[in-house]
């Protein structure tokens, strides 16, 4: 469950003199009331100034809409809106020539209720945080990566690997052409209570990962728009002469024990109340049929009188048409979306 509270966002230019990095967020009940439901979605764009920006801009435009209005499972949604942030950006690029080449990394993760999904394509990051460990849930899109395994054939030498000038460039963009190399999770992975998921572009590897997991260890108290903007004020006090662009995107799920303990303990009570109620139907059923045969049995004479055996409870047959009593805990129906806009550019609208 997520409240205003518990998703936010922050960005710095670094040393750049624009900023490439774009990221949004759909939560269907935003931002009055608690979602069972959370999508963030963050772009690294590339391509120049003009050509980063507006990729990056038109795949979280398009990724955002899309995950709205698809009627599917999450990693469906997720997929699918992922193929409509890549037309999008194709479809910019051939409508302006001075846009040509642009592109951009996208990942995303989708919440439902205890349950986690995620999509990526390039070199952005998501990150998991689970009892105070901090792991990597994506692969990334990059040469490098291509270059170690190389390396672990025994194909090249770990050394050449590790110093190749092309080390950084990226396997795979959201350009408009056809992704070959996406990475995605192959099953949902389940939260609980302290959990968070940080997306974030690659200005934000400035931390090194022990000096993002104190971090986190240190506003374990914090909520997201605060852990966010204290991600990135770190990032900004490394100082690197080069600093890219960075944003990062926190969301903290909410589990709410007591109300959950509540909530079946309330249909457990309807539960017991129906099955009370029954049982005294039959008793009054039962004793309903006993005297009504008592009070008619015939007599011979005034010594002679028929007994007739009293019906127990368990020989009373239901009336036709009477159903099997349900146990009141059935799920219902999930709620739809209402038509509040998705968050985009902001942390909160």
């Amino acid at each position: 469950m997520f409240g205003p509270n518990d998703y936010g966002a922050a960005q710095t230019q670094g040393k750049r003199s624009y900023q490439e990095d774009d990221y949004g967020f759909y939560n269907p009940r935003q931002p009055e009331s608690f979602s069972n439901e959370l999508m963030a979605v963050l772009c690294d764009g590339m391509g120049g100034q003009a050509g980063g920006a507006t990729a990056a801009q038109k795949a979280i435009r398009a990724f955002v809409d899309a995950y709205a209005s698809i009627p599917a499972s999450a990693p469906e949604r997720l997929r699918r809106a992922l193929d409509h942030a890549n037309r999008e950006v194709g479809l910019t690029a051939a409508n302006r020539p001075e846009l040509e080449g642009m592109g951009c990394t996208l990942v995303a993760v989708a919440v439902e209720n205890e349950h986690m999904h995620w999509i990526s394509v390039g070199d952005s990051l998501i990150w998991f945080w689970h009892e105070d460990r901090l792991s990597q849930l994506n692969t990334l899109h990059t040469y490098g990566n291509h270059l170690d395994e190389l390396a672990q054939r025994g194909d090249i030498t770990e050394e050449d690997a590790r110093n190749h000038p092309d080390r950084p460039l990226i396997t795979s963009a959201v350009m408009g052409e056809p992704l070959e190399l996406v990475d995605a999770s192959s099953v949902p992975l389940r939260l609980i209570v302290g959990d968070r998921i940080l997306l974030a572009s690659d200005g934000v590897l400035s931390l090194k990962g022990d000096e993002l997991a104190r971090l986190l260890q240190r506003t374990a108290e914090a909520d997201a728009q605060a852990v966010a903007d204290a991600v990135v004020r770190t990032v900004d006090s490394v100082g690197s002469a080069r600093q890219d662009n960075a944003t990062v995107q926190v969301l903290q799920p909410r589990f709410n024990a007591t109300s959950t303990v509540i909530e079946y303990g309330q249909r457990n009570n309807h539960l017991l109340i129906a099955v009370v109620a029954l049982l005294l139907a039959l008793l009054l059923l039962g004793l309903s049929v006993y005297l009504s045969l008592t009070q008619s049995v015939p007599t011979t004479n005034d010594d002679v009188v028929t007994i007739v055996k009293p019906v127990t409870v368990d020989e009373v047959a239901l009336p036709s048409g009477t159903e099997d009593p349900g146990t009141g805990l059935g799920r219902g129906e999930d709620a739809k979306p209402d038509a509040s806009k998705p968050t985009q550019g902001s942390a909160k609208q």
